[in-house]
């Protein structure tokens, strides 16, 4: 998934002014888990402005990296809005 993911951002996002917002939704903190721990790297090396939105049920002891997580699309909707906003 990991390289495949990396192929698929180099094709999309070459050289575009602005930032990148991945959002997954997942009804598991697994699944939610699973892509934070695959995109973040990536995220790391691409050294654009890229951002993570995770949206799902996560337990309060869970430690998942990433820049915004919610149980609501709304939530994560205004997050995006006001990064979006401030890049401006």
């Amino acid at each position: 998934f990991d390289l495949d993911f990396q192929k698929l951002i180099g094709k999309i996002w070459k050289q575009k002014p602005g930032i990148l917002i991945i959002s997954v939704f997942s009804q598991t903190g697994e699944g939610l888990d699973f892509f934070a721990n695959s995109i973040n790297p990536i995220k790391a090396k691409s050294g654009k402005h890229m951002k993570l939105a995770l949206c799902g049920k996560i337990s309060k002891k869970s430690k998942i990296n990433s820049d915004v997580v919610s149980e609501k699309i709304e939530d994560i909707l205004q997050w995006s809005q006001t990064v979006s906003q401030n890049l401006k």
